[in-house]
């Protein structure tokens, strides 16, 4: 297997989106390049640029909004 060199992109799941976009902008200086509002099918995505190609991109699950609504 080769060496791992480094990720290009991560995909993470949260219950409180909100809270993670600004755990990523305001502590890590990550740039939040777009969102993707949830649809019937798919979640809330807030995709963040941290340098060069690399790209966090968090979802949300459907937990927190549908127990709030």
């Amino acid at each position: 297997m080769p060496d791992l060199l480094g990720i290009n992109h991560l995909t993470v799941s949260t219950i409180d989106l909100d809270r993670l976009v600004a755990c990523y902008t305001k502590l890590l200086g990550a740039r939040l390049a777009f969102e993707r509002a949830a649809t019937r099918s798919d979640p809330w995505i807030a995709v963040h640029d941290v340098g060069g190609d690399d790209h966090l991109s968090p979802s949300e699950t459907r937990g927190r909004r549908e127990a709030a609504g």
